[in-house]
């Protein structure tokens, strides 16, 4: 209210602007304006969070249900425990320890410069790398699998929503090189790759154990010896096998080279293959024996017959011949002991293919063996198969089997006849196949190779061991 003078007289006059109603209107105006303006700043504030943010997160139903299924795998992994593998003694060789890998999603990531440069202090990578990961239209992805406790504190510390930790399992392999091509391996998905874990994959990752007949000390002497013996001659790789002639149990299998299952990645290639079971060759003079087991079966040969060995054989361009030239005739025995190519190949004739072909394929040496562990070679066998390849075949040339195969032939040779079925397993029942030769051709068998250590002038005197009646054949 104001008060005017006016006129001469100083005649007072009051102006009123408002009256307590009025006031009263304005304020509710004024009240009900405010309201509306600040129910329109929610609502543009809603859409544009809407736009900017929620939309990013739950537009795409389908999309964000293919990132949680995704992690979902992973932490199924977590959730099912895959079996140990220990040795025949109860050695650990293979089992999971608590792992954490971290990813991300790139739409979340608020600072992707500072947060490529503070992860690549952390972990080592390339930042660039990082970088182009967290700018990838990708719903999720992968920054490094199995990272280490301290490095998992330090992301934590970044406090970027975007990076996920998922918590994993790792496979572990305490034995490392040693049972390699055994044991086998995982990636880093736990998806199995190689022997027992490939192999008997089906029983590991429903937790059940697995003992192999293996003995890790066995097998820590024979790789010892091996590498011992791959370094004296500057050779490529070798192979060594211990092999229970009464059960079919393997003892101890070693391929050289051979990879650490704990960092694959960086074992070359080669290093993989598994030359004991995957690899097939020509058996030269060890394939021997197996012949004249053969012949002794058949009637085809007895211990008094001999056999011209002094020129070489002469088939159409081939021509079998002798390391050094042998005075003959000789027997049996001494066709052994001097590993006469000649005298092999002249009783292999007497045999025929018909019978040799049969007597192979009951030795299981003409078609790959069926073992615990996927790396198993296919035999390779001439066809046609022609006399000459009869002969050749006799002495260790023309058929291609694995080492573990041969074994397993030589089980047969010196435990009675009968063939077991080889396995990498302690606990497995021993399976029995029908018999081969009779137990008198066993014997003769035994005779023969141990008249090999006893008799001859180099490989003998070097296999003998005070104690042992060793036999064998070189």
């Amino acid at each position: 209210m104001f008060l005017i003078k006016y006129g001469s007289n100083k005649k007072k006059i009051r102006l009123k602007l408002f009256d307590s109603e009025s006031l009263k209107q304005v304020q509710r105006r004024i009240l009900f304006a405010g309201s509306i303006f600040i129910l329109i700043y929610i609502s543009i504030f809603i859409r544009l969070t809407d736009v900017m943010i929620l939309s990013n997160l739950l537009s795409d139903k389908k999309e964000i249900n293919q990132i949680n299924s995704r992690i979902d795998k992973y932490k199924n992994i977590d959730l099912i425990e895959r079996g140990s593998i220990f040795d025949r003694n109860g050695v650990l060789l293979a089992s999971n320890i608590r792992s954490y890998s971290l990813g991300l999603r790139p739409k979340l990531i608020s600072n992707k410069i500072s947060t490529s440069e503070k992860l690549s202090k952390i972990l080592g990578l390339n930042k660039k790398i990082i970088l182009k990961k967290l700018n990838s239209k990708s719903s999720f992805i992968w920054i490094k699998r199995d990272i280490s406790p301290k490095e998992h504190l330090l992301i934590n510390n970044i406090g970027e929503i975007g990076l996920i930790i998922e918590k994993e399992q790792r496979r572990i392999y305490p034995q490392g090189n040693l049972t390699s091509h055994v044991v086998g391996f995982t990636d880093i998905d736990q998806q199995p790759l190689g022997g027992i874990e490939k192999g008997l994959n089906s029983k590991l990752i429903n937790n059940e154990d697995v003992f192999l007949s293996i003995d890790i000390r066995l097998q820590n002497l024979v790789n010892e010896e091996l590498q011992e013996g791959v370094s004296k001659f500057n050779a490529q790789g070798g192979i060594s096998i211990i092999l229970d002639v009464t059960t079919g149990q393997v003892l101890a299998s070693t391929s050289l080279p051979n990879f650490d299952p704990n960092k694959i990645y960086l074992s070359p290639k080669k290093n993989l293959f598994n030359s004991f079971s995957q690899g097939v060759y020509e058996m030269g003079s060890t394939f021997k024996p197996i012949t004249m087991a053969i012949g002794y079966d058949s009637n085809s040969i007895n211990n008094s017959d001999l056999f011209e060995v002094n020129r070489p054989i002469k088939i159409g361009k081939h021509s079998i011949n002798d390391y050094k030239p042998l005075k003959g005739p000789l027997n049996v025995r001494e066709i052994i002991v001097n590993s006469s190519n000649i005298g092999t190949a002249r009783v292999a004739e007497l045999i025929g293919k018909n019978i040799q072909k049969k007597y192979l394929k009951k030795f299981g040496l003409l078609e790959k063996q069926n073992l615990e562990i996927p790396e198993t070679g296919t035999p390779l066998f001439p066809n046609p198969w022609l006399p000459v390849n009869t002969m050749t075949i006799g002495f260790g040339y023309g058929l291609s089997i694995s080492p573990l195969q041969l074994c397993n032939a030589y089980s047969t040779l010196v435990n009675g006849g009968i063939p077991l079925k080889t396995t990498f397993l302690r606990d497995s029942e021993i399976k029995y196949f029908p018999r081969v030769i009779d137990e008198g051709t066993s014997f003769k068998i035994r005779e023969l190779l141990r008249a090999v250590i006893l008799e001859t002038k180099w490989t003998g005197p070097r296999a003998k061991v005070p104690g042992y009646e060793v036999a064998g054949k070189t």
